[in-house]
């Protein structure tokens, strides 16, 4: 017997499992799920639906306001089903009840991310498919050689850094990185990112030029091993090799703490930031695909 649901807190432990069984390159973990539904609680636009089958959680969707950019009434949708349940319509009545969410709360726009396998679903269901973000994975025992630092430069942990000088980097870099909000607010940094509890502090670094903080790297840790989520540089200070640097730094820290594996997401045309991670040793593990739907609105 199938059915949807909204999802609860105990559906974690599952969820988890489930995202590791079919994307271990996206290393989410139990208390990043449970971090999001306690979200999702004090957030109307925010949803999560699970989909059982004979009592196993074998889907997952969830909707959320995508703040990051900076578009009123654009929502983020992800969405879903293991292999072995799908053509069962698990997949459309999750959507049906995102969609219902959605209309619920003024959507005009909403986007997704889906796999390639999953893409023909997508397009059946009137989305339109934009860009590429390429999935990577690196294997932190065969890292190439420390790079050299620029004369003057230093690489410190990110919580050495002030705040402030680190949102000037984030802001900056994030004009020229696909996906990351390009009007981001000091506040809105301070809670989605600097205060996120899902920040590895002890793999999160920054290069300082001087007294200038001049790039950084920002990571977490997952079920299937570290994920980093960004690495910006300051438009003066490009083409010097900070960004492989500091990044190397980082990942050199994680193998010295035992990891052995390393994934990031870089959009089709960052060419800067895919040659970085080529020469770190990423690889491509899997492709993702942009799309969007325009809603009506009534």
């Amino acid at each position: 017997m199938a059915s949807v649901r909204p999802a609860t807190l105990d559906d974690v432990p599952a969820v988890t499992a489930l995202n590791l069984e079919l994307f271990p390159y996206l290393a989410k973990t139990e208390d990043q799920y449970r971090h999001d539904l306690v979200r999702n609680a004090g957030d109307p636009r925010r949803a999560a639906y699970a989909a059982e089958s004979d009592g196993r959680l074998v889907g997952w969707a969830t909707v959320v306001p995508a703040t990051w950019r900076g578009i009123p009434g654009t929502f983020y949708l992800n969405l879903f089903v293991h292999p072995d349940h799908r053509r069962a319509g698990l997949g459309s009545q999750l959507l049906e009840a995102l969609d219902t969410h959605l209309a619920d709360h003024g959507a005009t726009q909403v986007e997704a991310l889906p796999t390639e396998g999953g893409l023909a679903f997508a397009l059946r269901n009137g989305y339109q498919a934009d860009a590429e973000m390429r999935y990577a994975g690196a294997d932190l025992r065969t890292l190439p050689p420390e790079p050299a630092l620029p004369d003057g430069v230093t690489i410190v942990p990110l919580a050495d850094v002030d705040p402030d000088a680190a949102f000037s980097v984030y802001r900056e870099a994030g004009l020229d990185i696909p996906a990351t909000p390009a009007d981001a607010t000091y506040e809105w940094f301070r809670q989605v990112v600097w205060n996120s509890p899902n920040l590895a502090w002890e793999f999160c670094a920054a290069a300082v030029d001087g007294d200038q903080v001049a790039c950084l790297t920002i990571s977490m840790v997952g079920a299937g091993g570290l994920w980093t989520d960004m690495t910006g540089t300051l438009r003066s200070h490009r083409g010097r090799g900070l960004a492989r640097a500091v990044k190397w730094s980082v990942l050199r820290t994680a193998a010295d703490n035992g990891l052995t594996a390393a994934f990031t997401a870089n959009a089709d045309g960052n060419r800067p930031m895919l040659a970085v991670n080529e020469w770190l040793g990423y690889r491509q593990v899997a492709k993702h695909i942009v799309v969007s739907r325009k809603l009506r609105i009534s």
